[in-house]
This record gives C-alpha cells, structure tokens and sequence, in this order.
C-alpha cells in the first residue's frame, strides 16, 4: 500500500478514487500541474492544493498546517498512483505518447533503479492496464519533458554514470583490503579515499564493499558496525607486539618501516579499547548520601615547599604546564 508523507493527503486521494470516473484525466492534469510549480524548498497549503486538483474550494479562511515542498512531490506522484490504479484505465485511453518504465529508463540512459528513486522528485507515473491486462506504469511524454526541464543537471549526471564491471568491483575489494592491511580504518573512510581515486560516488564504493561482504562474510572486510575486522596481516603484527618484539624487529619482519608499525599498533589498540565494555570499579565513598561534595569539593593540598618549582628553562610548552600543577600528597 502506497505511503503518503502527510495525512490531508492520503484523505484526498482516497476521495478522489470515489469520484466519477470520467474525472480522473482532469485530476492527473491537475497533479501534472502542481509538479511543475511546486518548490521543493518551500511549503504549501493544503486548501491550495487541493483546489488545484479537484477545482474545489474549501469555505471559511480556516489553514492548516503548510506541506512542506519535498513531501508534496513525493505524495503529488503517490496520489497519482493511487488514484489511476484504482481507475484501472486502459492503454487505449491515454491518447497521447507515453513510455513504460524500462522504456524511459533506456531513454534516459539509466537504470530502472534510478528510476524508481526519480518518482520521489516528481517524475510521476501512471497505472494504466496494458492489452495483456496487466496493470503497469506508463509516463507520459509531457510528464517526461517536464521531469527533465526541471532536473536537467540530475538527469546528465544520471546518464553519465556507468555500472560497475566485475573488474572494476574487484579491483575496489582489492584496493580497501590494501588500505585496511595498513591500519583499521572505518568503511566510510575507505569508500572516500577510492571514491576521490576513482572518480566514483562514494555511495557506489559503500555499497560494493557491503555486496562483497555480505557474499563473503568468512573473509569481510569490515564489521556490521562499518569499522574493518583484522586483516590477517595485522593480526599477525599484534600477535608479535603481544609476544615483546619489538617495532624495528616487526618492521624488518615484515618489510615496512618502523613508523607504520608503530602507526598500525596505535590503531589497533585504540579499536580494541573501543570494542571493550567501560568498566566501572566500585567505591564505597560512592555509596555515601554527600558523595558529590565529598568527591568533587576537595580543596587542593597545600604545596609543600612553599613555593614554584623550578622550571628548565629549554624544556617544551606543554611540559611546562606540568610543572605548575600542584602535586597530591600522600595522604
């Protein structure tokens, strides 16, 4: 059952399915015409909008609620559905030029997915019964014009971009592993850096690496929560920390420089406190009715010698700092 995004809405087309029949043309005019006035980044009174597909004026000067643009197109195109599909029209009634669904989509030069995401933006269909009487969406030729006048840089691009090979899929598999054996990154750092190496959408990168996983869940790049599981490599590195090699040992082991094995141990230790519970050690001072004044209202001790430490004089800025904070005493 079609969605509607605002409530007025889906009341109206289920009036407009009651109404005579031979009216139906007339409202996909109507809905045909708010389409091509409606801003996306305004919004709309229902009154308006209904008068301008019914031709019927609410009495009194009573508003409700304004439909926000984006919403209004995409319940303008759900109604249509609705409404034609209920009107069960026949091919032969239409009366002027119009494209089914894979049609319009090798006109334009897309997929039939992209398609489908196009009707939220107003690319409105019709359900109309086709001579082997199975109900389907045909888009009128006037619809088509209009679509593409008002998405002119949204239908270019569309038509510009080409599906994946399987090369292609396989070489971005191969590049994210070569980026995760490095250190653990998350899936969307990886998808932008192939994204911006080759020119593709970082979307399409995310998608393919979680088509690959989900294929391939033995040998996954990254976890459900998008960060990257342990590369082998990596594991290996970790392992020879665990075991006291040292950086330069691991690094000739290996044959990388040091600096990227200390890099890759950093990360690893950070992802592996992130994936670590926080554990809370109990105190019974917690448990005392003043525990926040007896916590947190503390004076500082006094200091000892009575004085400022002395401070190296070549010594660097934040370690300076250090020495101006009072110390704790043993008690």
């Amino acid at each position: 059952m079609p969605k509607f995004f605002n409530h007025d809405m889906a009341d109206l087309a289920h009036q407009i399915t009651l109404l005579p029949r031979r009216l139906r043309a007339e409202q996909i005019r109507g809905i045909e015409h708010l389409l091509g006035l409606v801003d996306p980044a305004r919004a709309y009174p229902f009154e308006f909008v209904c008068h301008a597909i019914t031709k019927y004026r609410k009495r009194g000067n009573e508003t409700g609620p304004l439909i926000p643009g984006k919403a209004l197109v995409a319940d303008l195109v759900t109604m249509a559905d609705v409404i034609t599909r209920r009107a069960n029209l026949q091919v032969s009634e239409l009366g002027e030029p119009f494209k089914t669904h894979p049609e319009l989509a090798d006109h334009l030069q897309v997929s039939t997915k992209t398609i489908r995401r196009w009707r939220n933006r107003g690319l409105m269909g019709i359900r109309v019964v086709f001579v082997d009487g199975v109900n389907r969406l045909a888009f009128l030729q006037r619809t088509i014009e209009r679509f593409v006048a008002q998405n002119k840089e949204l239908v270019e691009k569309g038509a510009a971009f080409k599906q994946l090979s399987a090369v292609e899929r396989d070489r971005i598999v191969a590049r994210a592993r070569q980026l995760l054996e490095r250190q653990p990154v998350k899936l969307h750092t990886v998808a932008r850096i192939i994204a911006e190496e080759t020119d593709r959408a970082v979307e399409t990168i995310r998608y393919t690496l979680r088509r690959h996983d989900a294929s391939h869940r033995a040998t996954a790049l990254f976890a459900d929560n998008g960060r990257s599981q342990l590369s082998e490599r990596l594991g290996a590195i970790w392992r020879c920390h665990e075991a006291g090699e040292s950086t330069a040992t691991i690094a000739r082991g290996f044959g990388c420089a040091e600096k990227d094995i200390e890099q890759a141990l950093r990360h690893i230790q950070v992802q592996r406190w992130k994936d670590q519970p926080p554990v809370c050690i109990h105190n019974e001072l917690f448990d005392a009715p003043n525990a926040d004044a007896l916590i947190l209202e503390v004076p500082e001790p006094p200091d000892a010698e009575g004085g400022s430490p002395r401070i190296p004089r070549d010594l660097p800025p934040y370690l300076r700092s250090l020495y101006l904070t009072p110390l704790l005493t043993r008690a």
